[in-house]
C-alpha cells in the first residue's frame, strides 16, 4: 500500500514534468518523513521541487478525492511525523 501523501506527491510530480517514472516509483516507496519538507511556497521531495502554482493545477487537474478506510488514521499519521 502506499501513502496518500506519496501518491499525491507523486502524481503532482509527474504532471509538474519534475520526475520521471523511476522517480515516482522510489517516492511511492518512500518511508522518511525527512525527505519531504512543506514550506510555504510549495513542497519539495529529495531535491524536487513544486510551487503552489504546480500543486493547484495537479489537483484541479487529477485530484477529486481519495478514498480511506479511516479518516482518523492518515491524519495520525500526519501528526506523528510532525506533517500536519
Amino acid at each position: 500500500m502506499h501513502g496518500f501523501l506519496n501518491l499525491a506527491v507523486a502524481a503532482c510530480l509527474i504532471l509538474a514534468e519534475v520526475a520521471g517514472p523511476e522517480e515516482a516509483r522510489a517516492l511511492l516507496a518512500e518511508s522518511s518523513p525527512e525527505a519531504f519538507r512543506f514550506r510555504e511556497d510549495g513542497l519539495e521531495w529529495r531535491g524536487r521541487r513544486l510551487g503552489l502554482s504546480e500543486i493547484a493545477e495537479a489537483r484541479r487537474r487529477c485530484f477529486r478525492s481519495f478514498g480511506t478506510c479511516s479518516f482518523e488514521e492518515p491524519v495520525a499519521e500526519l501528526q506523528e511525523h510532525r506533517l500536519l
